[in-house]
Formats: structure tokens, sequence, C-alpha cells
């Protein structure tokens, strides 16, 4: 899906995660999870107790052990202990079955090998268990050395694990020269005193940011996507500051950056691309009352693709390097548009809606303009005719640096290059 060539180029040492790193673990997890229960008769409440019974206990490294969370589940439901056995291996089964290798960590890796750089693995789960996973994925031979949290009694980012990565390596080699790449905030040794450098790479998550001022047509591409696989929409309007009766708007305009609350959104769009936590709740703008509420709440886990659409959604302080597609629109329809929009589906006057444009021109050369730079899928609309420009990690064989076009079907030609990135999601059983 993505081109990673340049970090393979550019360093001397890889170091991966493997779970929701190379391949989507959430997916599998879930649906093997949910074989053993319908086989079993016990239910998710029932198996997170034996989890949280079983982190109680301080079993370091050996808390992620899915047989003893059947062992606990066996005996509050007054099952036969040897029942656990056999629930782990058709948890085993069902997940092998619904395991979905990441096609751009698997041709990363590929290339890799190609350029003779060594990868080591590093993991926090269990060296048996992830040889036959990295096996029926198919990756096995991609990697030179697999480190395991068992081995230490002790999980990632302890320095114990990096520094027998490193042992394995068996030569000298400056820590800027590495690259960690992962999903997790675990996987980021920056903080543990290194100076290794880290990539978050989540494959379990698909984060889409869409810019641009006012009309330009945001909402309009977040539908048209979602049309092509289900995504979870978020607004940034919700991200204000301010609701709309607020005097402070006097002062200032929408597209101010001050104005919006986007250490929250970055801190947000962080914890959903890492799975930091739980659950979550996100602002919504009420554009009908000119209120914020907060929405119901969202089991970050559950989240797959992701659109973040607004004002300041390309700002790198906000994104960081968790949003991987980043689209800006710079139309000549935007103005026309918001006009269209407002007047019909906010109900605002014509001669507001023009103060209102007039007002944040400035702010919008200032402020928003300048994110067209942070952007790798650049949309310009003149005079009726689109072009589509893409760069960075989406340069790859089977989508076109440029597309260009009638307006009319710039929704269209969006919708069909989509389709193609997530068809290159996941490597299909003929590439293997």
């Amino acid at each position: 899906m993505f081109n990673l060539k340049n970090i393979a180029e550019k360093y001397k040492l890889v170091m991966v995660d493997i779970d929701n790193t190379l391949f989507n673990y959430t997916f599998a997890h879930k649906n093997a999870l949910e074989a053993v229960m319908d086989q079993y008769g016990f239910t998710l409440q029932e198996y997170n107790l034996a989890k949280m019974m079983i982190e109680t206990r301080n079993l370091s490294a050996n808390h992620h052990k899915k047989e003893l969370y059947f062992k606990i589940i066996c005996e509050n439901k007054n099952i036969h202990f040897s029942k656990a056995s056999e629930m782990f291996n058709l948890y085993t089964s069902a997940f092998i079955k619904n395991l979905k290798v990441d096609k751009t960590m698997s041709d990363f890796l590929f290339y890799v090998k190609k350029l003779n750089k060594k990868v080591i693995a590093i993991t926090n789960f269990y060296f048996i268990e992830q040889i036959y996973k990295l096996n029926c994925a198919n990756l096995i031979n991609m990697i030179d050395y697999l480190v395991c949290s068992e081995e230490f009694e002790l999980e990632k980012p302890n320095k114990a694990l990096v520094n027998r990565a490193l042992e394995l390596y068996g030569k000298f080699i400056d820590e800027e020269e590495i690259v960690m790449i992962g999903d997790s905030i675990a996987d980021n040794f920056l903080g543990g005193g290194y100076r290794i450098n880290y990539y978050p790479y989540n494959c379990s998550k698909l984060l889409i940011s869409i810019s641009g001022k006012s009309g330009s047509g945001k909402t309009t591409l977040s539908n048209a996507i979602n049309e092509i696989y289900k995504s979870f929409i978020i607004s940034t309007d919700g991200y204000h500051k301010y609701e709309r009766h607020s005097k402070i708007w006097e002062r200032v305009t929408h597209y101010n950056p001050k104005a919006n609350n986007l250490i929250q959104l970055a801190i947000d769009i962080k914890h959903i691309y890492q799975d930091i936590g739980n659950k979550l709740h996100i602002p919504i703008y009420d554009h009908k009352n000119g209120v914020i509420v907060k929405s119901d709440e969202i089991e970050i886990k559950d989240l797959d693709i992701v659109i973040i659409e607004g004002l300041h959604t390309l700002y790198q302080e906000v994104i960081g390097d968790f949003v991987k597609i980043k689209i800006y629109i710079d139309s000549d329809e935007a103005d026309r548009q918001k006009i269209d929009r407002d007047s019909k589906e906010r109900n605002y006057s014509h001669s507001k809606i023009i103060d209102t444009i007039q007002k944040r021109e400035e702010d919008y050369k200032k402020y928003l303009e300048k994110q067209k730079d942070n952007a790798n899928f650049l949309i310009l609309v003149r005079d009726g005719i689109f072009k589509i420009y893409l760069k960075d990690i989406l340069l790859n064989n089977y989508l076109q640096k440029e597309y260009t076009g009638r307006y009319e079907d710039l929704i269209q030609t969006v919708k069909d290059i989509f389709d193609l990135i997530l068809k290159n999601r996941w490597v299909k059983e003929n590439d293997a």
C-alpha cells in the first residue's frame, strides 16, 4: 500500500515489532476469540475478567499467555482444566485462518533483504508462538533474529531487549543508523535513553487527513472514501475552542490555530493510532445550534480506517507520522460551494457568509495554505479542471504520479484511487 523504500535505504539496521506491524493482530485475535467463545459458551466479559486476574499476579512477560486466560475461565465456569488446551488450540487455528499480512511491510522487508541489511524483530509475545505466526505469514526468512520478552521476563521498551538485539547484530553501529518500526508507544526507544529512530506503523489502523479551506470539499471527499470502505470520520470542527455565540470570534477566525484545541486533537490521533487506552470521546460541533457536544464512547480497538477532516489536519505537530495519507484540497470552487452549503444546510444569510469569507482570507494564506507542503495527495481545482499529485509513500507501481480531468469527475477519480490503495493493503495468497 505504501512505499517505505526511503526508510530501507536510509538506515543500516531495521528493528521491527510483529503483531499489528507485520500483520493485523487485532482482526485475527477478535475473530479467533469469538470462535472460542462460541464453541465453549463464555462471554467477552468473562474473558476480560480472567485476563484481569492474571494481570494482577504481576507475571511480567507471561501475563500475555492466552492459555492462562483459558485456564482461569475453566476454573471460573467449573469446566475441567484440560479444556483450556482445546480452547488454546482452537484459538490458534482460528487466528492463523484470519491472519492478514500487511503488504506495505512485506514489500518493505523484501526490499531490506535485497539491500543485504539485517532485520531484528523485538516482541512482547512468545518465541515459539511468534515463529509459528511468522511461518504462516511467509515472513520468517525476512527476519534475521527474534528477541522475545520471555527471554528476560521484561517487556519493551526495557533496555535488556534492545541490548540483546544490538549484541546479535554483532558489530558496532551508531544508534542513529537504526530504525525501530512498530505500532505501540512501547516500540519508541527514544524515551529509554537510546538515539534509535522510531517510525510508527500500525497495520490495523489507516489514518487519512483531509484539509483545505471552508467549502473546498473535505466532507464530500470523506463521504466518498467512506463509500469505498466503511470508515470512522472525525470532523475537527468539534475541536474549536469556542462555541458559535462566543464574543471571541469577533477577534479571531476559525482559521487561526489558536482558536482550535489542536493539542487535544494531536493526543486523540496518537491514542487512536497507537491503541492507547480502550475508549475515547470525540468533541462534535452541532452546526444547527452552534454548540460543542461529546460523542458517544468509542472503542479504540474497533477502529480501522479513520478519516480526520478539517482546517488544521495537516499540521505536522498535530498528525506526526501517524497519518499516512495526507490530502489537501486547493479549489477555486471553495467559496462558491461554501455560500451554497451554508445558505442551504446551515440557514446562514448570504451577507453573513460573504463577510465570513472576506474576514478569513488573510488567515487562510497565513495559516492554512502552507499545509499544502505536508500533503502527499494534493488536489488542485482551477477553471473546472482538477489535477491530483501523489508523492512520497504514495508513489508505487499501481498508482500514477498525476491524474487530471473535469471537476465533475474528481470524486469518482478519488474513489478509484482509494479502491486501488485498499486492494493493496493486504498480501493476497498468490502474492506470497
